[in-house]
């Protein structure tokens, strides 16, 4: 009895543990007006923010583009992280998708090509499907 109780609290802690260890992506149309103003604050380089970054790529009128969203405190810090994933036939090629990450208003940043099921959040970044560390770099704005 001690060893069914034991291995269903071990199946429970690591189903936890792998929930709370993914991007919960939603598309664009479904982000939330907070989470939209929001992105107004966040910068992606001197003369943009993340929103902007967004609503030119939906001027652009990129048809086929699935533009999706993941909110998530990934160093525990009180603050949230932007996790944006890019797909459609601009953005994705054989290594996977353009994702991009912002922290600190933008003032930390990660830019890689991923696939998108593989990644996982992490304190300082994002794990990559291949299992390596993508830290946030500090970028000069």
């Amino acid at each position: 009895m001690k060893w069914l109780l034991t291995t269903v609290c071990l199946l429970l802690i690591s189903f936890f543990s792998w929930s709370q260890n993914k991007f919960e992506f939603v598309t664009w149309d479904k982000v939330s007006p907070k989470v939209k103003e929001d992105l107004k604050l966040v910068k992606t380089n001197k003369t943009s923010t993340l929103y902007k970054s967004i609503a030119q790529y939906k001027m652009d009128g990129l048809e086929d583009a699935d533009i999706s969203l993941a909110v998530l405190d990934m160093d525990k810090d009180g603050k949230p992280e932007y996790v944006l994933l890019l797909q459609g036939m601009e953005w994705c090629g054989t290594l996977g998708c353009s994702i991009e990450a912002y922290k600190d208003g933008g003032l930390k940043q990660i830019h890689l090509t991923d696939e998108p099921e593989g990644i996982k959040p992490a304190k300082n970044g994002i794990i990559s499907s291949k299992g390596k560390l993508i830290p946030f770099k500090v970028v000069k704005l």
